[in-house]
């Protein structure tokens, strides 16, 4: 069983998602705070939806 497909998207998608935190980190965006007190920022967010909306996008 080969996963060759799904292996590209994630690649494809993790590259997107890591351009955009760069774009982010160079933009000096503060950090929030979670709930569990744990920092997350703009770029966090970001490359969760990139790589779900990838994801999504490749296999509907």
């Amino acid at each position: 069983m080969s996963y060759e497909q799904e292996k590209q998207v994630a690649i494809e998608a993790a590259l997107t998602a890591a351009k955009l935190c760069q774009r982010v980190r160079q933009e000096r965006v503060q950090a929030m705070e979670k709930s569990d007190k744990s920092p997350v920022t703009v770029a966090d967010y970001g490359s969760q939806a990139v790589i779900c909306r990838a994801i999504a996008a490749a296999f509907p």
